[in-house]
Parts: structure tokens; C-alpha cells; sequence
């Protein structure tokens, strides 16, 4: 994970290098739930959605006409509450993740655009059941669409993740598949507070 992060803030260094880099911060709200695998018919079970919310900072190379690379970093909460007919009450799940994007945005028309990130999210804060070891959730490798519309400074943006890793660290216990995979849909609004150039 650290050279990931040292690979992405060498690239912000080489964006300022060959062209204009917009630097934006940006916060929003939204819904987190968790997918699940599992056969709700054999282990009966209900995952409900909570909110969701995240802060952060991205940068933009501003060189080319349509793609536009994007990294980023932030701070995202998300989780679940986990609930089976067994339980009188729900299992909740609470991650506090460091949030890595990194991918392109193109514009479409006018300052209307679309986008799509990898993203690599590390947890460092958690709250949860002890179902077994290891008990912290793992880092979350995804997938991010998103569209977003852009006015002078300002940009509004909705995004949806897509984990593509077992975000609790469950796996199966014995023949049932525990394994829980992060989905959050998120609106943001950015504002660009600097602009680095060359020029």
C-alpha cells in the first residue's frame, strides 16, 4: 500500500511537471451496503443500508482535451447492518477506510463529463462483531463509476464503488459463504481551491 500512495503522489509531481493540475476538495453523502453471496432462502438474512459519507482531496491534469487523469485521497465511512432470523437485533458493521482513487474523467459537453477509478481503500478504524479472526476489515480493491457535472470552480459528482474484495475478512464458516463486498453510492460536491501550472 505505500507504494502505491508514493506511486500516486510521484504522478501528481509529474502531472505539475507537463501541464496544468487542478487541485479540489471535496465532501458528500450517500448509502452503504454490503452484497453478499450467501443463499438468503437457505441462511434467512437481510442487509439494510446506512449512511455513508466521505472528504477529501483529488487532483486533475487539465493537459488533454477529453481524458483527464485523476488521483485522489480520502476519507470514506461505510458499512451495513446485518440481520437473520436467529438475531432479535442487527450485527452492524462500521468501516473507516483511507480511500485511493485513481483514474480518468473525460468530458463529454459542456461541462457535463464521466469517469471511472480504480480504487484501493485501507481501513484503519472499524466497528463490528467478533464472528471470528482477523477481526479487522481487509483493504478493499474496487471499482468506481461516475459522472459529474463541472460550473467554473465548483463540480457535483455521483459516484458508486464497487468492492471487489471480502470487506470483513469473514470468508465461509464451514459451508456458508460470509463474505461481505462494500457497495456505496456517494454525492459530492468539489470545489477547486488551487491550480498548479508550468505555464
Amino acid at each position: 500500500m505505500k507504494n502505491i500512495i508514493s506511486i500516486s503522489f510521484l504522478l501528481l509531481l509529474v502531472n505539475n511537471a507537463i501541464g496544468q493540475t487542478d487541485i479540489y476538495i471535496s465532501g458528500g453523502v450517500g448509502i452503504g451496503n454490503h452484497c453478499s453471496k450467501r443463499d438468503p432462502i437457505v441462511t434467512p438474512f437481510k442487509l439494510s443500508a446506512i449512511p455513508s459519507y466521505s472528504i477529501g482531496l483529488k487532483a486533475k491534469l487539465e493537459r488533454f482535451n477529453k481524458f483527464k487523469p485523476v488521483i485522489g485521497l480520502n476519507y470514506l465511512r461505510t458499512g451495513s447492518d446485518y440481520r437473520n432470523t436467529f438475531s432479535t437485533s442487527p450485527i452492524y458493521f462500521r468501516y473507516h477506510y483511507l480511500n485511493l482513487p485513481i483514474g480518468l474523467d473525460m468530458d463529454i459537453c459542456g461541462g457535463l463529463g464521466a469517469g471511472a477509478f480504480i480504487s484501493v481503500s485501507i481501513p484503519f478504524a472499524h466497528e463490528g462483531p467478533r464472528l471470528q479472526e482477523p477481526t479487522r476489515p481487509g483493504t478493499d480493491l474496487g471499482f468506481s463509476p461516475s459522472v459529474y457535472y463541472r460550473f467554473k470552480k465548483c463540480e457535483l459528482n455521483a459516484t458508486y464503488h464497487f468492492g471487489l474484495s471480502d470487506a470483513a475478512r469473514i470468508g465461509y464458516l464451514g459451508d456458508t459463504d460470509y463474505r461481505f463486498f462494500n457497495r456505496v453510492f456517494l454525492m459530492k460536491f468539489g470545489y477547486r481551491i488551487h491550480s498548479l501550472s508550468t505555464k
